[in-house]
């Protein structure tokens, strides 16, 4: 008996008994392979083809042949493409750093901002009471967390933070998404490179 092996990590789509018995029956069926043939088994890594008799150099070459058509082709680096998700998340870390110069991150920090300030403008729209504090829960925490006069005082601080935010905010998502979508168009890599180095800058100085 003959056997033909041929390490299988080399084929990387002849993972599985079921793409082995699809070899198995290939063989059979290929008629320019004239030698006996009696299966296909799996020795490790192995896949080897087992021949009653000895096989051709012609027959290697047409086992060879039925095994690279199961292999999976090379998946196709798209450059240009790589070079667009690299500059965005160029793009995206300057964002991050730059929003975290102005506000906290962490889980759940978000919300914890939304509710100050809806707390604060609540309070503000009524009149700041402060004799009815205890009814805004974070005008009064801010108050005493930093050692207010009042809880107008807290309030009035925490809605100009909200409120700068707001058009800092604003300004860091125009560069983020501006940049962006014009990397998502441009075919030339080596301007795609300087929108991502000018957000960068345009961020970093924000």
């Amino acid at each position: 008996m003959t056997e033909y092996s041929r390490n299988i990590s080399l084929f990387t789509s002849i993972d599985n008994r079921l793409n082995v018995k699809k070899l198995q029956n290939e063989v059979w069926c290929d008629s320019s392979i004239s030698a006996l043939f009696l299966g296909v088994k799996l020795i490790g890594s192995d896949v080897v083809f087992m021949f009653n008799d000895n096989i051709s150099s012609a027959e290697e070459a047409a086992i060879d042949a039925i095994i690279a058509a199961h292999n999976e082709a090379e998946p196709v680096v798209d450059e240009l493409e790589q070079k667009r998700v690299q500059a965005k998340k160029i793009i995206d870390e300057a964002a991050s750093l730059s929003t975290g110069r102005y506000i906290s991150e962490g889980i759940g920090q978000d919300l914890r901002y939304q509710k100050k300030e809806e707390n604060c403008r609540a309070f503000q729209a009524a009149g700041n009471p402060e004799v009815d504090l205890n009814q805004f829960p974070w005008v009064e925490s801010e108050k005493n967390a930093q050692n207010h006069e009042n809880g107008a005082t807290a309030a009035a601080t925490i809605l100009g933070v909200a409120d700068a935010w707001a058009s800092i905010g604003a300004t860091i998502e125009e560069i983020r998404i501006g940049y962006k979508a014009q990397i998502s168009v441009e075919t030339d890599t080596a301007v795609i490179d300087a929108l991502a180095n000018k957000a960068k800058a345009l961020l970093d100085a924000v």
